[in-house]
């Protein structure tokens, strides 16, 4: 497993509720060159093979309940 070390204060997260998922960016929101699909269908996106934000894609199924 990769752990990544971020300041919490330079996180930009934004939910898109018509599409269900929450895109998180590690820093100022970029565009990315490269990316990687976990096993739980989530996304990690990175630039110049430094990771720069995740995906999560069905937040409402991630719902206790």
């Amino acid at each position: 497993m990769v752990q990544i070390a971020i300041d919490l204060s330079e996180i930009d997260v934004d939910y898109d509720a018509e599409n269900n998922v929450i895109y998180v960016s590690f820093g100022k929101p970029q565009e990315a060159d490269d990316s990687q699909m976990l096993p739980n269908g989530n996304v990690v996106r990175y630039k110049d093979g430094e990771p720069i934000g995740l995906t999560v894609v069905g937040v409402k199924s991630l719902e206790k309940g």
